[in-house]
């Protein structure tokens, strides 16, 4: 059973993307990578891990099955993507924040991203 999303977990899951992409941005900029074919298989596991999931488990959660079933929401209200919405701008903010700081101490640690 996946928590209930809130702010603090669409935050938590900004910081957690951030953590993951720039690592691999360093790594990716840094790295010989061959077959190409390779760093797109790399891709679409970081999109997996470090977006889809803290999207879908931290920022949507249980809301997601309500927008495709054309039921109305507990207490009558039209507008399910609102909290999704200001959520998801949470995520973002957070993912923008922590991805600034962490690039910044990667430089202080004398990494260079690609």
């Amino acid at each position: 059973m996946s928590p209930k999303p809130s702010h603090g977990l669409a935050a938590a899951g900004g910081f957690w993307t951030a953590a993951g992409f720039v690592p691999f941005d360093i790594w990716v900029g840094t790295a010989r990578i061959e077959p190409p074919q390779l760093l797109g298989t790399y891709w679409m596991i970081m999109g997996i891990l470090f977006l889809w999931v803290p999207l879908r488990f931290l920022v949507a959660g249980a809301t997601i099955g309500t927008f495709f079933s054309g039921r109305r929401r507990p207490g009558g209200t039209d507008a399910p993507f609102a909290p999704v919405a200001a959520r998801a701008l949470t995520w973002a903010l957070s993912c923008a924040v922590s991805g600034m700081l962490l690039s910044v101490v990667a430089i202080f640690l004398g990494h260079e991203g690609g």
